[in-house]
């Protein structure tokens, strides 16, 4: 299952464009309680406000990095 932020319909097509549709069975934007999420833009909070707003501040995309 892949759970998305964007919308299921550009996500299933997005796959089938890349061939790689046939290793999910449904894609959803409904998360499930998880204790971790993996994902390409996140910023984790340690409790420390000052620290979120500076990593916030900061932040670039993994692609954008260097």
């Amino acid at each position: 299952m892949l759970f998305t932020n964007r919308s299921p319909k550009k996500a299933t097509k997005w796959l089938i464009e890349n061939n790689i549709d046939n290793y999910f069975i449904e894609v959803t934007n409904i998360k499930p309680i998880a204790s971790i999420y993996v994902d390409d833009r996140a910023i984790n909070f340690s409790g420390d406000y000052d620290n979120a707003l500076e990593e916030i501040k900061n932040f670039k995309a993994y692609w954008k990095k260097n």
